[in-house]
């Protein structure tokens, strides 16, 4: 590692030292996290899913923060809020974090000659025993290039009877032609094989996007409910 890099991971996780990641920490309740990470590093704004809490350091602004949340509130039978350790697939295994679970699959996408689909997720460190990551941040996601981008009927037509003949989820038109487009059929076909061997689901608009005007995939820990 060179001493920049290991420069930006400390000020990072010095960056998120006040915060306290074992108190309920999840979609629903990252005030332990905004409330006491340092303002002066991050951007007052985050992104969240259900399974995960996105950081944006001011003097890195080419990468984002990925903190995994541990699991997630639900209401038991006795009508009480609980906190339920989430359970996602690992390579052949099982745990809680889903960034690792993004971290292996980018493992595998390396040995495939897959990668520069997706946007590496890094383990940088841990902060209270949480683990922290990066990632490079994305141009922008498919849906906010939706407003601006549109197929024709034909195109939109051509992308889903494709799909159709593969037998994959068309799962955003725009982001498969574009992919199509960029990287060619034959190789969709290898891309959409290698994401059923690795577990990955749940991609929509907000997990998809653009990175130098090239489709990739920045959020691909899949979801298991």
């Amino acid at each position: 590692m060179n001493p920049m890099t290991a420069l930006m991971y400390k000020k990072i996780l010095t960056a998120l030292e006040d915060c306290d990641f074992d108190d309920g920490f999840c979609d629903e309740n990252f005030d332990c996290v905004i409330d006491f990470m340092d303002t002066e590093f991050f951007e007052t704004e985050v992104n969240y899913g259900a399974t995960k809490l996105v950081l944006f350091p001011i003097e890195y602004p080419d990468i984002v923060v990925k903190i995994p949340f541990p699991g997630r509130w639900f209401w038991n039978d006795d009508e009480e809020l609980q906190l339920e350790d989430f359970c996602c697939a690992y390579d052949g295994e099982w745990g809680w974090d889903y960034c690792k679970a993004e971290a292996l699959s980018f493992s595998k996408a390396l040995e495939r000659n897959l990668d520069f689909i997706f946007m590496r997720t890094t383990h940088i460190g841990n902060v209270h025993g949480h683990p922290i990551y990066i990632q490079p941040r994305i141009t922008k996601t498919a849906s906010q290039l939706s407003f601006s981008k549109k197929l024709t009927e034909e195109k939109i037509y051509s992308t889903k009877a494709t799909c159709y003949e593969l037998d994959v989820d068309c799962f955003n038109t725009l982001w498969i032609h574009d992919f199509i487009e960029s990287y060619g059929l034959e190789f969709f076909r290898s891309f959409n094989d290698f994401l059923k061997d690795c577990n990955i689901n749940d991609l929509h608009g907000s997990n998809i996007g653009y990175f130098n005007d090239k489709p990739v995939i920045f959020d691909y820990s899949g979801y298991w409910d």
